[in-house]
């Protein structure tokens, strides 16, 4: 469903919709209708129909005057200017009137009308001759309008002479922007603001001889205009017209639309010739996403990247993609990275037009850190793998030379008081999908970690050490993950803070509540190396790519 909804910034105007019904009868001793009024009929250019304006990018917008609407007129009689305020008739389209002006029958008069009605608009009498100069102040960008009405301004030149009335086609001397808004985000979206950063706001100056729109103040600037009780829903498209004086664009434009769940965006870039001309309608695209993955080769289309249970600032995804192209996509537009090398980690910005080509199927990882403003895609040949280390019977490789590789994918084992002190107890992990060498887990109360607790890289493992006892089995391999092994000092002891040493390859660390990340060694002398755990975690980390664990307690 498109659904449509309009406001306007940058300027103020609105447009007419309607029949061209015949205007009063005047009585001819004055002029005026029967109720004492002139009358005038005001309408919009016709472009196709009668109610539309110029089309640009295959765009159009329908206008039609509201009940409220009032049109100013200034009146030249060959000796002063006056200015009148001609209202909407009751139950017309385009039939305005006031009861202010009184005609002469022998005065040639020249109009200068505008839309909307201000009791400020100015007139440039220096030389009795020159066309009035209206001064659109910035104060009226973000005026609120409704289906088919925009207030933005609208103005004509007329001549008349004596009683005579006219029907003037109001010209349109701005351009219109529709930012059209696509909600992918997966639940309502609840508008507050929309900005445009790009030169395209600021004071302007109409001259009606020239027929053409100046910035007052030399010099243009973005807007941000507020928008109240617009909501846009799920899988739906919702438009948003505002006005900008015509202008050259020399730099992209920035929109920003501000909403009760965050912010969206995208960036446009134009040509450096690009003219936003009077009367066209210039469509920009914002597409509110999740952090996601896109395109040909995405399965589905779509793929959500999910925040890391490790760090609240990095969001990955991992799965396999088809052949094809892929983009990265934000709530506020599409990622282009400075570097989009498989494998690199780089800075990156926010553009509409990159993609990455994915050559041929297989696994792909994803990994954004929103906070240090990095992304980088793995491919097949550069994705990160888990950790993994070859240990040796009593880490001694002169007598025992055969080592065992051992690759910990999802499992450790706690030994100590909290696992038992055979094989130890198998914790399931959750490899990040960030980083298959970061192990979480989240979930139950983790019984069996507590009190003195180690970790063994696996509970059994079968091997020819080569020292010639043949195949042994080993429970508790000789491999651990152990609190971290102090020994600043070099002599060979776990320094423990105050100034005294425990016995060599011996320390017991606390493991308090939401400490953060804790230090972590791993090897064969980890074997006295224990963690006292005063806690039962909830969350449990184990990151042995920077050997370091963290546990929390909910």
């Amino acid at each position: 469903m498109k659904k449509i909804l309009y406001f306007t910034a940058l300027c103020c105007l609105a447009l007419s919709a309607g029949c061209t019904k015949e205007s009063e009868t005047y009585e001819p001793d004055t002029g005026l209708a029967a109720d004492g009024k002139f009358y005038i009929v005001a309408d919009v250019p016709a472009v196709e129909t009668r109610a539309s304006i110029g089309v640009s990018n295959g765009d159009q917008y329908e206008f039609s005057w509201d009940e409220n609407d009032e049109i100013g007129a200034v009146i030249y009689d060959g000796t002063g200017y006056t200015l009148h305020k001609f209202t909407l008739k009751e139950g017309e389209v385009n039939i305005f009137g006031t009861s202010t002006f009184n005609p002469d029958k022998n005065t040639e008069y020249t109009w200068y009308l505008f839309y909307p009605y201000r009791e400020d608009f100015m007139v440039d009498d220096s030389e009795k001759s020159s066309a009035p100069i209206v001064i659109i102040p910035s104060d009226v960008n973000c005026t609120a309008g409704s289906t088919g009405h925009l207030e933005i301004p609208f103005y004509a030149r007329m001549e008349t002479s004596g009683f005579d009335s006219f029907y003037a086609v109001l010209q349109n001397p701005l351009a219109l922007i529709n930012v059209s808004v696509s909600n992918w985000t997966g639940e309502e979206l609840s508008l507050t603001e929309l900005s445009l950063d790009g030169g395209l706001a600021g004071s302007y100056i109409l001259d009606y001889a020239a027929g053409a729109l100046e910035a007052s103040s030399g010099e243009t600037d973005g807007f941000t205009a507020k928008l109240e009780d617009s909501s846009v829903s799920d899988d739906e498209t919702v438009s948003f017209y505002l006005a900008c004086a015509p202008c050259d664009v020399k730099a992209p434009i920035e929109v920003t639309l501000s909403s009760d769940n965050g912010k969206y965006g995208t960036i446009v870039e134009y040509p450096a010739d690009f003219r936003f001309e009077a009367g066209g309608v210039y469509t920009i695209d914002v597409e509110c996403n999740p952090m996601a993955i896109k395109g040909s080769a995405v399965p589905d289309g779509l793929a959500e990247l999910t925040v890391t249970v490790e760090n609240p600032s990095v969001y990955a995804w991992a799965g396999e993609l088809k052949a094809g192209n892929m983009s990265i996509v934000l709530p506020e537009g599409e990622v282009k990275p400075t570097d989009g090398t498989f494998g690199k980690i780089s800075g990156y910005t926010i553009s509409s037009e990159y993609v990455y080509t994915i050559p041929a199927e297989g696994k792909y990882r994803v990994v954004m850190n929103t906070e240090e403003k990095t992304i980088v895609v793995y491919d097949p040949a550069t994705d990160l793998k888990p950790f993994e280390v070859t240990w040796y019977k009593q880490d001694n490789k002169e007598k025992y030379p055969n080592g065992h590789t051992t690759v910990v994918e999802n499992k450790l084992w706690a030994i100590g008081n909290g696992g038992g002190w055979g094989a130890g107890a198998e914790i399931t992990f959750t490899p990040s999908m960030a980083d298959p060498q970061v192990l979480v887990y989240k979930g139950d109360k983790l019984g069996v970690i507590g009190g003195q607790t180690k970790f063994s890289i696996e509970a059994n493992a079968s091997f020819d050490a080569g020292g010639g006892d043949g195949v042994e089995t080993f429970q508790q391999p000789a491999w651990f993950l152990g609190s971290y092994f102090d020994d600043t000092d070099g002599d060979g002891k776990h320094d423990t803070g105050d100034g005294s040493d425990s016995n060599p390859m011996k320390a017991m660390v606390k493991v308090g509540n939401n400490q953060g990340w804790i230090p972590m060694y791993g090897g064969y002398d980890m074997r006295e190396c224990w963690w006292n755990f005063s806690i039962w975690p909830t969350t449990f980390i184990v990151d042995l790519r920077n050997m370091r664990l963290m546990a929390v307690e909910e």
